[in-house]
């Protein structure tokens, strides 16, 4: 799942990316591939802690964050091209400080080769 999340952060349309990831000590080999990955593209810094769990894995790499904004992506998810241009641009837009966006699961049908959407869009601006 990881290199999957990775690449699809990497084909986003909006480029001025600094992307963290955190092994918070996986025992698989997660964190050699974050290395690997990091080798592809420059945009990509990795960093390795003791597990600690979600949040702190998070607060981790908001502490070594560059950018005015933080988004987060969950290792085993990805995300469609134009994500955090549109997040961006809409952020911008609205002139909003905070923006939440939960987007909707799709899924393949058992037996099928038909995307079809399990859930819904939530957008919030503050």
């Amino acid at each position: 799942y990881l290199e999957k999340c990775v690449k699809s952060i990497l084909k986003q349309t909006y480029t001025n990316l600094e992307i963290i990831l955190v092994d918070d000590g996986s025992p698989d080999k997660c964190g050699q591939l974050c290395d690997e990955l990091a080798k592809i593209d420059d945009r990509i810094k990795v960093f390795h802690k003791e597990n600690g769990g979600l949040s702190d894995a998070r607060n981790y790499g908001v502490e070594r964050a560059n950018g005015e904004y933080i988004g987060f992506v969950d290792s085993d998810d990805y995300v469609t091209p134009t994500m955090f241009e549109q997040m961006y641009l809409l952020g911008k837009k609205n002139n909003a400080e905070m923006y939440l966006q939960i987007d909707a699961k799709q899924a393949y049908s058992q037996g099928s080769n038909q995307l079809h959407s399990t859930g819904y869009n939530l957008y919030l601006f503050l």
